[in-house]
């Protein structure tokens, strides 16, 4: 799920809210650029920003097969609130 900048809440903060319900969720899909064996191949700062900003705008919601659809609901009930506060 990608939660823009110039939105009601933050990425960090929607991450931090989910938990106080219980919810966990985990941040993927690091910028290539910024792993050790990969530093090498960036000439500037500024050349990745678009990986850098969705780095910092996505959080990963938990799933699995077979998730009940009580527990999806949930989930999606819980983003709307904090959303809307």
């Amino acid at each position: 799920m990608r939660v823009e900048r110039n939105g009601n809440i933050s990425r960090d903060k929607l991450f931090s809210q989910l938990l106080q319900y219980g919810i966990k969720t985990t941040v993927h899909y690091k910028p290539l650029h910024e792993f050790t064996a990969f530093n090498k191949f960036k000439s500037s700062k500024d050349e990745m920003k678009n990986s850098k900003q969705l780095y910092e705008e996505i959080i990963s919601l938990p799933f699995y097969p077979n998730m009940p659809k009580k527990q999806q609901d949930f989930v999606i009930d819980c983003i709307i609130k904090i959303m809307n506060s």
